[in-house]
This record gives structure tokens, C-alpha cells and sequence, in this order.
């Protein structure tokens, strides 16, 4: 067969690195994505808890969540602000409403990460794709060859 010019030769051994690289990457995009995921139910849970909190009453008893099916009741004593985390464990006390909006704004940039992470994963998807439709050419450009090489006994 006359090469190309234009022709580029990559070695079995290169695609298969490649196809490996990324599969690995699609992996850790996957898992990026669920971890993700998981912030941003936290965050919405935080949203719905905090507007349940501010349309109750002080000294209105409620259950607060403390993790694996375990809750506490307690009083709320202030309606109005609410401590809120920052780095560590240093809080810092805010108006409801700051905490909401600032919230909520996280949230849309937490679904962007999950939007842009989603793009990537598709990418390395359709790279995937071509590499291994690539190997299958090769495999069976070699496979003709070496059938055609072959004498055939009479």
C-alpha cells in the first residue's frame, strides 16, 4: 500500500496509552462529578432547612438531623441569624437572608462545575471512541496483511 504524505504513523503501543490515560481521566471525572453531587444535595438541604427555620417561631421546638437516622430536639432561640461556617471550624454569625442568597448563589455555581464537568466527560468519551475505532482499523489492516502474506497450500 503507497503512503500518503499527509499519513502520520502512531504506534499500537501509544494508542493504547492514550486509550488508557483516558479512560483513567473518565474515571476521575466521574468521580469529581458525584462528589460534586454530593455538595450540592448538602447545599440544597442547608436551602430548605434554613427557609423552614426562618418561617418558625422563637422557641419553637424542632429536630435537628444529627447524621446516620440520629436527631436531637431543640430549641430555636434566634430566627433571624444563623452561624455558618468557614474555614475549620471557625463560625461566623449571619442574617438568614445573606445565608440564603449566598447559598443559593453557590449552588448555581455548583451546578456549573457539574455542567462543565459533564462537557469534559464527553470530550474524553468521544477521544475514547476514536482511538479504539483507530485500534480496530489497525487490527484489521494487520489482520488482511497477514492473511494476504500467507501462502495457501494446494
Amino acid at each position: 500500500m503507497k503512503e500518503k504524505k499527509n499519513d502520520i504513523k502512531v504506534s499500537a503501543k501509544h494508542l493504547l496509552d492514550t486509550y488508557n490515560v483516558d479512560q483513567k481521566k473518565l474515571s476521575e471525572l466521574r468521580r469529581r462529578e458525584q462528589e460534586i453531587r454530593q455538595i450540592l444535595t448538602e447545599m440544597t438541604i442547608a436551602v430548605e432547612s434554613l427557609k423552614g427555620i426562618k418561617e418558625a417561631s422563637n422557641e419553637q421546638n424542632i429536630l435537628v438531623g444529627l447524621g446516620a437516622g440520629v436527631y436531637a430536639e431543640a430549641k430555636i432561640a434566634n430566627v433571624k441569624t444563623v452561624k455558618n461556617s468557614l474555614a475549620g471550624n471557625v463560625l461566623v454569625e449571619g442574617e438568614i437572608e445573606n445565608v440564603l442568597a449566598k447559598l443559593e448563589e453557590d449552588i448555581k455555581n455548583t451546578k456549573n462545575d457539574i455542567t462543565a464537568v459533564r462537557n469534559e466527560a464527553h470530550i474524553v468519551t468521544k477521544n475514547l471512541q476514536n482511538v479504539a475505532s483507530i485500534l480496530q482499523e489497525g487490527q484489521k489492516a494487520v489482520s488482511q496483511q497477514t492473511q494476504n502474506e500467507t501462502p495457501s497450500v494446494s
